[in-house]
């Protein structure tokens, strides 16, 4: 009686070993329709290799592209260009470069602008081939830029609103360790990356600035002299 339960394990795993030999034609046949639709469509895969994965303002992110075919992992003949962007955290575009290959290479540099606030950003790379995919298959990646001048300075912000969807907001600046005045020698305020708007220069260096409320809000100010 004790040979019975050896052989019922014996056939059991025959079984199951014929039930999974079964199912390979099914999976053979499933890679080879997704191979065949990536030959009859093809698809690029582009990745960015960058010198660091944080910068500061005024610097440039150099990189290196790699854009290869995505069904055999060959360089893929179908585009010429690679375009690059630099986008803050409210999605906008703050910095865009076009690049051709070098020597079946790509590779190049974005140059981070002075005036942006710091923050985490995304660096996002395609080429117009891919956007017949739309943008889920865009190469993207999180980059953290630093403003060396929120270290000297704080901002005071106070924001006042009004029934007819208007902002007044005033602000000042002050020395973040002995909490002195600072009085910059030019504020620049935008909206979403937009044009400046001017400010109303107040006493002891405050400012003052009229806004109509649009559907998302940020304000930037850059501060420049007289710095301790």
């Amino acid at each position: 009686m004790a040979s019975y339960p050896k052989i019922f394990l014996l056939c059991f795993f025959v079984g199951l070993s014929t039930f999974i030999y079964s199912q390979d034609p099914v999976c053979d046949s499933v890679a080879r329709s997704f191979h065949q639709q990536l030959t009859v469509f093809p698809q690029e895969k582009l990745h960015l290799h960058t010198d660091k994965p944080y910068y500061i303002t005024g610097e440039h992110i150099w990189f290196r592209a790699y854009l290869a075919e995505a069904a055999h992992h060959h360089p893929a003949p179908f585009s010429r260009y690679v375009y690059v962007e630099l986008i803050n955290p409210m999605d906008s575009i703050v910095a865009r470069i076009r690049i051709r290959p070098d020597e079946d290479t790509y590779h190049g540099h974005v140059p981070i602008p002075e005036d942006i606030p710091e923050g985490h950003y995304t660096l996002r790379a395609y080429t117009r081939f891919m956007e017949n995919a739309g943008e889920d298959y865009f190469f993207t990646k999180t980059i953290r830029i630093a403003d060396p001048q929120v270290r000297l300075t704080r901002t005071e912000t106070r924001f006042e609103f009004t029934p007819d969807h208007k902002i007044t907001t005033a602000f000042r600046f002050r020395q973040a360790r002995s909490q002195e005045a600072v009085i910059p020698e030019n504020v620049s305020v935008r909206l979403n990356g937009g044009r400046p708007h001017p400010s109303q220069s107040r006493p002891q260096g405050s400012r003052r600035l009229h806004l109509q409320h649009p559907r998302r809000f940020a304000a930037q100010g850059t501060a420049a002299g007289n710095h301790p």
